[in-house]
């Protein structure tokens, strides 16, 4: 009976206002077991949790797990604990995600971010941005000419085109953003 009532309620509440409709309800599900649930959701579609230790990375990678808390009590224990192997005072961290970056997983009862991605800094309080794949059709092959130098008016042979540590592409070791392409006629 109380799930019919929230959702006729959310039903009458996104005609008059703007809710964000892109949580699914199997992540609303995940959340209700954490204790949260679309009340927590902010009008621009962020949950706030938190993250007890010494400092927050400004990258994130994908092979690394991230562990999250929507409880700060539990953040501060991390926090302490991590604080005391270290020899230096932890720190509780506020970040706002999205709720379907993450993986509630209610069997160990973690909330985690695996993705890999940016910590964005704004605001007073800190967003996970989370990584995207995404196809950048350069417009070049191995063995054009493109304009490279100071003044990007030598001509220079495309030997490699790669990406380097950070995702940027590269090409002959160098920055794309180093050369310039040529008008084709």
């Amino acid at each position: 009976m109380e799930n019919f009532i929230r959702k006729i309620v959310r039903e009458i509440l996104s005609e008059c206002f703007s809710i964000n409709e892109s949580v699914d309800e199997d992540t609303l599900y995940r959340m209700r077991d954490f204790g949260m649930d679309e009340d927590d959701i902010d009008s621009n579609g962020y949950v706030t949790l938190y993250h007890g230790g010494i400092e927050i990375p400004d990258r994130l990678n994908p092979d690394e797990i991230f562990f999250l808390t929507n409880h700060y009590e539990t953040a501060e224990d991390y926090a302490r604990i991590r604080g005391d192997q270290k020899g230096v005072p932890g720190e509780v961290f506020t970040i706002k995600v999205r709720p379907e970056d993450v993986s509630w997983n209610t069997g160990s009862g973690e909330i985690e971010f695996d993705q890999g991605g940016l910590i964005s800094r704004r605001n007073g309080f800190l967003t996970i941005i989370p990584r995207t794949e995404e196809n950048i059709d350069v417009p070049i092959n191995i063995g054009d000419e493109i304009l490279g130098g100071k003044f990007k008016n030598k001509k220079i042979k495309v030997k490699s085109i790669d990406k380097n540590e950070k995702g940027d592409i590269t090409v002959n070791d160098k920055p794309l953003l180093k050369f310039r392409i040529p008008k084709k006629n």
